[in-house]
């Protein structure tokens, strides 16, 4: 970053690129590529004229562009001024290093030696070619190469520079095995590596390496060696930003970026509370076990109260949350004491109250006035010895090396020449992530002992009798990147540099020599559509074709686990207390309709009382919508009823209520301009105390769809009211239980009935409002045979159908039909019986045929609760799909 900063300072100088890079942060990404190259400018000794000509000649016949000339020229200035600096303060960097030794190696006599013996060189920059051809002009230079020049091009360079031959005394082609191994992904691919390993004995897996070209598939293997596998040397590297602590301190950052006034994110300050690091603090060492204890139940009780579980007025449900709200809230902390007491916790109120003070203040109040890189390292060192003192991560290695590994980065960072200098947080808590990304553990192990776990440029001039190629796919082994990005990359091959060329070469040298050495080699690949083979494995095959004069070779495996089909739909039996609880149980019918849907999920759902963890999305959910407009419809019509008892003996009793009361207290069922005027007053002021505070910046659009598909509500609403000539609302989310008795079972059953409308004609309306998916009986309802499938094809949905039942019984009127009203598609109600093509006495009699015999599915004991696939959209929007899997 220091470099990277010069660099920047070195642009806003001399004005070049046109003042493209507007911060420091916007920059660095841009800095590593011009730091790259001009790095490779100075190891291959390019001076900034021999660009600038190139841009004077024509690219293939065309003229070369203004703005290469001016990428060229602004390169070309940004090098002098790099190279200036660095030499007059005397700093130094890789290149710097190798060209100054190519300059000053002439001078050097080296009397101190009496051989200078340089092994196995492959690839030379043009300033170590220099160096070595200044030191051979005192005799007493001594070069062993590996391989032949005919056979590796950059070995032939090597001769031409130096006018030698390069030809290794021909030896008798050693006997080898080599497997080749066919994975479908990485974790087929550390098994298959387990298998291998698994099969090797001790004494020979000290000379046994597994080579690791991706760090991913270290992290794998580390947790899948076999027993046998005693002892190991991990030196490939295990990326940092893998690791917990760092996941935690992401949060922490993303927490104050998103952090508006004094309120946090939500979703943010959830993944902190829940983040496992802060769940298993101790405060100090010697915390009681019951402290310990109380810490996990007092955050799942913060978690219930913000997500509303539990409400509270202040936090619960809000997309943001102030913390001295949750430091005073009355509900949260009786839900705490509540909790605890249930698990026999004792906690004073104010020790309750010190430990979510001392989270909030570590992990968000000192975070809060970060100006520059130092104060961020400030609070990076509390938060690391804040843990250090009051949790167990020193237990656990990984966590004690990455622990160690940010300490470095955050001395890194404090020894900045910009460390005191003001950024934005974001721009700050970006220096650090750019070193966490970059950064490597690396874990002490024998390089002599035990199996090897290598990288693959770990393994340069190493030999061992039994070698593990991981990953060998085409895009990792070769691995290739265009470096070039400043300037056309013809620019460097008309200088002689074929980065692409030189290091496919490389990575094939490395990779035939480690491979020629060993008595048993094992290729591992994964091949899907997204991955091939390596050109290396591929080339090895095809030279083994040709020795062996077939095409089928013995060693090719494909490795795959053993699948059996699952045949038989996942199962959940009924004991003798599940059938108990089941014949007790109360049921709605949305609970029978959850039946309809899959057994499995009425069994998760009703039986295990499961239900998906609530979180806070940015996003509008049904669920809230559908509540919100439920409540909104009952406060706005219930001016159009009276009170009505909870068991009445005819509809005309319920009517001589109203008889009875004074005719000015009744109202005519119309949406007038005046009634109109005060449901959305109402409507204004109930979203802006719920879903305006819940949902913020997104409330504006969510209110605006909200009140376009209710003023078409109310305009269907006036019409079906005419229509159906409407004289009454008699009741609106009415609660009703009741026992019904089915196939001589008592059952008890729970209602809640959104509305009910008392027509001219006598008869009565039952209305359930939705907002989403209408099940709509088939209209040929015709079921031949009871069963499970037929049911569910035919009847869809028990709902209506139990509706009018209870609002029949209850009000002692025959004449009942029912409807569902879709809020956003008012102009198409379903009605049961109106909109079926047969009479209302033949779909009753269906219905509670096919009632019946789902109750006694539900209630017998050796039917067991089953999944349902016959429908993939249900289950792709169950929360349970994952328990089927």
């Amino acid at each position: 970053l220091e470099i990277i900063y010069l660099l920047y300072k070195i642009l806003a100088e001399i004005q070049t690129f046109n003042n493209k890079f507007s911060s420091f942060i916007n920059f660095i990404p841009w800095g590593y590529e011009i730091y790259s190259f001009l790095e490779e400018m100075m190891l291959e000794n390019i001076k900034p004229q021999q660009l600038i000509n190139l841009t004077e000649e024509s690219l293939f016949g065309i003229e070369i562009p203004p703005s290469i000339k001016d990428i060229v020229k602004n390169i070309s200035d940004i090098y002098v001024k790099f190279y200036d600096y660095l030499i007059n303060q005397k700093f130094s960097t890789r290149g710097v290093n190798y060209k100054l030794a190519s300059e000053y190696s002439a001078e050097l006599q080296l009397e101190e030696f009496d051989k200078i013996i340089i092994v196995t060189p492959f690839y030379l920059h043009r300033t170590e070619l220099n160096i070595i051809s200044n030191l051979v002009k005192n005799n007493k230079v001594v070069i062993f190469f590996q391989g032949n020049q005919t056979e590796w091009k950059q070995l032939e360079n090597i001769a031409n520079y130096f006018n030698i031959s390069i030809q290794c005394q021909k030896e008798d082609d050693k006997i080898h095995n080599i497997y080749f191994y066919s994975v479908f992904d990485n974790i087929s691919e550390v098994n298959c590596v387990h298998t291998i390993l698994k099969n090797i004995s001790s004494d020979e897996l000290d000379k046994t390496v597994v080579v690791l070209p991706l760090d991913e598939t270290a992290t794998l293997l580390l947790n899948s060696l076999p027993d046998n596998v005693k002892d190991y040397n991990l030196v490939c590297g295990y990326p940092l930003k893998r690791n917990v602590i760092v996941s935690l301190l992401k949060t922490i950052f993303d927490l104050q970026i998103t952090k508006k006034e004094n309120k946090y994110y939500t979703k943010y300050y959830i993944e902190i509370i829940k983040n496992p690091l802060i769940r298993n603090v101790s405060f100090d060492k010697s915390s009681s076990e019951n402290i310990l204890q109380s810490i996990p139940i007092i955050f799942d009780c913060i978690e219930d109260v913000v997500l509303g579980k539990v409400e509270d007025n202040k936090i619960s449900k809000s997309n943001f949350v102030v913390l001295k709200d949750i430091q005073q809230s009355k509900v949260l902390f009786n839900h705490i004491y509540e909790m605890l007491s249930k698990f026999n916790l004792k906690l004073k109120i104010e020790d309750i109250a010190e430990i979510i003070t001392i989270i909030h203040k570590k992990f968000f109040v000192q975070w809060e006035k970060i100006r520059t890189v130092n104060e961020c390292c400030k609070c990076l060192k509390e938060t690391l010895n804040f843990l250090l003192s009051n949790s167990n991560i020193e237990k656990n290695m990984l966590n004690l090396y990455s622990v160690n590994k940010l300490f470095e980065i955050i001395e890194e960072l404090e020894n900045l020449s910009f460390t005191n200098e003001k950024f934005s947080k974001e721009e700050i808590f970006k220096f650090f992530l750019i070193q966490v990304d970059r950064a490597k553990l690396s874990f002490i192990g024998s390089p002599v002992k035990g199996l090897q776990m290598l990288g693959f440029y770990e393994t340069r001039n190493l030999n061992f009798d039994k070698v593990i190629i991981c990953d060998i796919n085409e895009g990792v082994l070769p691995h290739l990147e265009q470096k070039s990005v400043l300037v056309p990359y013809t620019f460097l091959t008309q200088l002689g540099i074929n980065r692409l060329e030189i290091e496919e070469e490389l990575q094939r040298y490395h990779f035939k020599r480690l491979v020629s050495s060993a008595k048993d080699v094992y290729l591992v690949y994964i091949e899907s559509n997204e991955k091939e083979k390596s050109r290396f494995v591929e080339q090895m095959v095809w030279d083994i074709q040709k020795k062996e004069k077939t095409l089928n070779l013995k060693n090719m495996y494909s490795c795959y686990f053993p699948v059996s089909f699952k045949i038989k739909k996942r199962e959940v039996k009924k004991t003798e207390d599940v059938i108990e609880y089941l014949k007790n149980f109360c049921y709605s019918p949305t609970a029978v309709d959850t039946y309809l849907t899959c057994p499995l999920k009425f069994h998760y759902t009703y039986v295990l009382g499961l239900e998906e963890q609530e979180v806070l999305s940015d996003e509008p959910e049904g669920k809230e919508i559908g509540e919100f407009i439920h409540s909104l419809l009952e406060e706005s019509f219930k001016v159009f009823i009276q009170a009505v008892p909870q068991k009445a003996e005819s509809v005309e009793h319920v009517l001589s209520i109203f008889e009875q009361k004074d005719k000015s207290e009744h109202q005519t069922v119309k949406i007038d301009e005046e009634f109109k005027k005060k449901f959305f007053v109402l409507f204004e002021q109930k979203f802006d105390s719920t879903l305006a505070k819940r949902y913020k910046t997104e409330s504006f659009l969510v209110k605006k769809v909200m009140k376009f598909y209710l003023e078409q509500f109310l305009f269907f609403e006036q019409q079906r009211i005419q229509k159906d000539q409407v004289e009454q609302i008699l009741m609106l989310e009415q609660n009703y239980k009741e026992k019904i008795f089915i196939n001589g079972k008592q059952i008890f059953f729970q209602y809640r009935i959104d509305r009910v409308d008392k027509l001219q004609d006598g008869s009565l309306l039952v209305i359930d409002y939705k907002t989403g998916y209408i099940p709509q009986m088939n209209k040929n309802l015709n079921i031949d045979q009871l069963s499970y499938r037929n049911i569910k094809k035919q009847i869809k949905s028990f709902q209506l159908p139990l509706y009018v039942d209870i609002i029949q019984k209850k009000l002692c009127c025959e004449n009942v039909d029912a409807m569902f009203y879709n809020i956003k598609e008012p102009d198409k109600p379903y009605r049961l019986f109106k909109d079926s093509k047969y009479q209302k006495k033949e779909i009753i009699d269906i219905v509670f045929s096919s009632l019946d015999y789902i109750f006694d599915e539900i209630l017998n004991p050796e039917i067991p609760f089953y999944e349902d696939t016959e429908e993939p959209q249900n289950c792709n929007q169950c929360p349970f799909q994952y328990l089927c899997r």
